[in-house]
Formats: structure tokens, C-alpha cells, sequence
């Protein structure tokens, strides 16, 4: 199943993107991880519930981010998955990937 996801950037700008059910969010924010745990994908949860269950290995990376991005109520892109339509925001100008409508 396809979801659309509105994506509000640092710029202010609006996007929107359909991605599949169970796909990771990790091209709405142009990071390619590596890690895992690094913190720079982190995104906000604004609409909806348009992104899996928090894990534990997500947990634990949020709990142990040395970025100091990883606030209360910001997720990994890199570990949450689509799980229907929703709103979200991308914090940081260098993480927001070209987002193709």
C-alpha cells in the first residue's frame, strides 16, 4: 500500500511524497546511515501516525545520540518505517534530501 507523506523542510517549503508501506523514511532526509545511531536523520512527527512503533535498537540509539539532535518526540529515519499518511518535518536544512513529488 502507498502513503503520502506531506514533508515540511527547514526552508518552510512543503513536499509531498508517496512512499510504500514498510519503506524507510531515510530518503526524506538524504541521509545514507551507516551506523545506525548517529543521529543526523532525526525527523519530527507533526500529523497522523505516519511511521512505525518505536524499537528498542531506535530507542537505544536516541538514548545514547552524541549529536544532541535527537530531542524528545524526534524519531531516526533511518529506523522508522511508513505505516500510513502523516506529516512530518525535517529539522535541519543539510538534512533534507531532494524530495521528489
Amino acid at each position: 500500500m502507498r502513503h503520502s507523506l506531506d514533508v515540511l523542510g527547514p526552508d518552510g517549503v512543503q513536499r509531498r511524497v508517496v512512499l510504500l508501506e514498510g519503506e524507510k523514511l531515510s530518503q526524506i532526509t538524504g541521509r545514507s546511515c551507516e551506523d545506525r545511531r548517529c543521529g543526523y536523520c532525526v525527523f519530527e512527527v507533526l500529523e497522523g501516525s505516519p511511521v512505525s512503533a518505536l524499537k528498542p535498537d531506535e530507542r537505544l540509539a536516541l538514548e545514547r545520540d552524541e549529536s544532541g539532535l535527537c530531542r524528545p518526540g524526534r524519531r531516526l529515519a533511518c529506523h522508522a518505517s511508513v505505516a500510513g499518511p502523516g506529516r512530518v518535518r525535517v529539522p535541519f536544512a543539510w538534512s533534507l534530501a531532494e524530495v521528489h513529488e
